[in-house]
C-alpha cells in the first residue's frame, strides 16, 4: 500500500499527489471531496486483475495553500488507524513519504509520534 495525505476539497496535483497522479492517473477517478479523517482506498492500481497495489488517500489536510499549516493532526491519526486495520486485514505492507510535512506544513516529529502511537508498521521514504 502507498499511503499519502490529501486535502478535503478534492484538489490534487501538487506535492506527492502529483507523483501519484503521474504514475497512476486512474487512481483519481471518482476522487473528490472527502471529510477530514476519511480514507479512500484505490485497489488494484498496478493491475486491476491482481489487486496487489493499493493507494490510500488519507484526508488530513484542510484546504490548500502555503499561507498556514494545513495538516490536521487528529484527522491524520484517525486515517492512520484505518490504514493500520486495512493493512492488517489484507496482510499488506505500508509505504509512504513523510506524510503531511510538505505542502500541508506539518512537523515530522509530531507526525512520527502519531505513527508510533497508532502502532503502524510502515516504511517511510524521503523524496529526492
Amino acid at each position: 500500500m502507498v499511503a499519502h495525505v490529501v486535502n478535503n476539497i478534492g484538489r490534487y496535483g501538487a506535492g506527492f499527489s502529483k507523483a501519484v497522479l503521474k504514475k497512476w492517473p486512474h487512481v483519481y477517478q471518482r476522487f473528490g471531496h472527502m471529510d477530514l479523517g476519511e480514507v479512500a482506498f484505490r485497489i488494484g492500481v498496478d493491475n486491476p486483475r491482481r489487486n496487489r497495489l493499493v493507494v490510500a488517500h488519507m484526508c488530513a489536510q484542510d484546504g490548500v495553500g502555503t499561507d498556514r499549516r494545513r495538516i490536521v493532526y487528529h484527522a491524520l491519526e484517525d486515517c492512520l488507524r484505518v490504514v493500520k486495520v486495512y493493512a492488517e486485514v489484507q496482510n499488506c505492507t505500508v509505504h509512504m513519504p513523510r506524510i503531511g510535512c510538505g505542502l500541508a506544513g506539518g512537523d515530522w516529529a509530531e507526525v512520527e509520534r502519531i505513527i508510533n502511537a497508532v502502532g503502524l508498521d510502515c516504511t517511510i521514504y524521503d523524496l529526492a
